[in-house]
């Protein structure tokens, strides 16, 4: 087991295109984590109530299950892994517009075209992994990537009280 989690590890870190894909969607995912926080706040400013979040996280995985879905077979000749980066950086122009938002229904739209953005480059992100890792690696390499992207998360999660404290909901 030992000898395998180190092969993955070392696959990983020396296959630019896996480096590169699992290093911009863990950045990726510790932003997203800020939204723990800053999602509830946003929802009561916008009078739905800080459980309005849950609507707004719904919104944002809804769109991404439709941006992945249709993206599927357009996006199938290009190289996945710069499907990966053009969605990232797609879902952070979105996410710009979001203050921008007057009311929370327009919100919930808002949210979902970001959704959308982000939607395939998760698909690509897989598709990254599978075209770019040995057979016998694959389980490692997806368990590892996946924990990393997870363990972002949580560090945004946890930095999102003092940035909201410092920033304030509009920031």
């Amino acid at each position: 087991l030992g000898a395998t989690i180190r092969q993955g590890l070392r696959h990983l870190a020396r296959t630019p295109v896996l480096r590169g894909v699992t290093v911009a969607t863990a950045v990726g995912m510790g932003g997203t984590g800020l939204l723990t926080l800053a999602l509830p706040f946003w929802a009561e400013r916008l009078g739905a109530g800080r459980a309005g979040a849950g609507y707004l996280w719904a919104a944002l995985e809804a769109g991404a299950i439709a941006g992945a879905l249709a993206a599927a077979r357009p996006t199938a000749h290009w190289p996945p892994q710069r499907v990966v980066l053009a969605g990232l950086g797609l879902f952070g122009l979105a996410i710009l517009a979001w203050p921008l938002a007057p009311s929370f229904p327009v919100a919930l739209v808002l949210v979902a075209l970001a959704g959308v953005a982000e939607g395939p480059s998760f698909a690509a992100t897989f598709a990254t992994r599978q075209r770019w890792s040995p057979p016998a690696l694959r389980g490692q390499i997806f368990t590892t990537a996946a924990s990393l992207k997870l363990g972002a998360f949580a560090v945004g999660a946890a930095l999102a009280g003092p940035t909201l404290d410092r920033a304030g909901v509009g920031g």
